[in-house]
């Protein structure tokens, strides 16, 4: 008669068979063939080229950290950890965390079908999707006095780049790609907008005005232009304007702001993008729908995400709805 322990001996037995003829990988080359998939991906149109390219920025920071694991090493408290330490050492974004949470998956559902492993163990680490940028009322960010302060030791090259970058808004993939054919000089009109070889901008096509300092540097550089050139940030090797993120970061930290930025916020000429937003809604006082637009956010939230409400903002708006009732009555 079969008892209730024979069952358990049984499927104890069982899962450790099925555990012996699990294989195993090193991290490293899990990594590689993920790589692989996504770059095929990108030929048959399912992966933008640009997604591609974060992604793989992204897989360095886990190749770093994890590549000379085997995956049967890794456990959920090795997880945990590896997000600890971008956290806290790396003081990495939370879109940056977003991105290496699924990049986790891709890898772990790759080891599945693979036969290199059983369960997918990032499950059990909680997601950074849902969460938000945490600002408080001291949050740094760059104005035009620190802008200014940057393009001072700036080589000229990085110097158009900033002030273009801080003066729209623009993520620098919508910078790499603009062509002379996006930009209108008599009505000083940036457009973001689709390509027709498959580019195309995060959220929707949108319009940026150029103000004077802007407009200086885009004539200049659309009315020098080889006729062969395609895009007007183009690099002297002809290809588009990408690698600038260490030359910046560099400007950051010979001025001390790199340590002040935020936990949380990206670092790079990202920033810029940042401090732009931050400075038009909580300085200049532009209207948020005006500044998603300009901005390119598909949801307002994420716009009003940048607003910075501290004790005497709300002093003086209480102030001001009191000075304005009593003058109405």
């Amino acid at each position: 008669m079969i008892t209730e322990l024979d069952n358990i001996l049984s499927q104890v037995k069982a899962e450790l068979i099925k555990k012996s003829k699990t294989k195993d990988i090193k991290i490293s080359e899990l990594i590689s063939k993920v790589q692989l998939n996504m770059a095929n991906q990108v030929d048959s149109g399912h992966l933008r080229i640009s997604t591609f390219n974060s992604y793989c920025y992204r897989l360095k920071s886990i190749l770093n950290y994890l590549g000379n694991f085997m995956l049967s090493q890794i456990s959920v408290e090795t997880l945990e950890h590896y997000f600890s330490q971008r956290i806290n050492k790396d003081s990495a974004s939370i879109s940056a965390l977003h991105q290496e949470h699924i990049l986790f998956g891709k890898l772990y559902n790759l080891a599945i079908s693979n036969g290199f492993a059983n369960t997918n163990k990032i499950l059990k680490v909680p997601s950074f999707k849902n969460k938000t940028k945490s600002f408080n009322t001291s949050e740094f960010i760059l104005t035009p006095r620190h802008v200014d302060n940057l393009i001072s030791k700036a080589t000229f090259y990085m110097k158009e780049i900033i002030t273009v970058l801080y003066n729209t808004g623009m993520r620098k993939d919508e910078l790499a790609n603009l062509r002379k054919e996006d930009i209108n000089l008599s009505e000083r009109l940036i457009y973001i907008q689709s390509h027709l070889n498959g580019w195309k901008p995060k959220g929707s096509d949108r319009i940026i005005p150029m103000n004077q300092k802007v407009y200086d540097i885009i004539s200049s550089k659309i009315f020098n232009i080889p006729k062969n050139q395609t895009f007007i940030f183009q690099s002297r090797t002809g290809n588009k304007s990408y690698h600038y993120h260490k030359s910046f970061n560099k400007l950051l930290k010979s001025f001390g702001y790199y340590k002040q930025i935020p936990v949380g916020v990206k670092k790079g000429v990202h920033f810029l993008r940042h401090s732009f937003c931050s400075y038009m809604i909580n300085y200049v006082k532009v209207p948020l729908p005006i500044v998603q637009q300009i901005m390119g956010h598909s949801d307002i939230k994420t716009t009003m995400s940048y607003i910075h409400i501290n004790h005497h903002d709300k002093i003086k708006a209480i102030k001001e709805f009191e000075d304005l009732s009593n003058v109405r009555t």
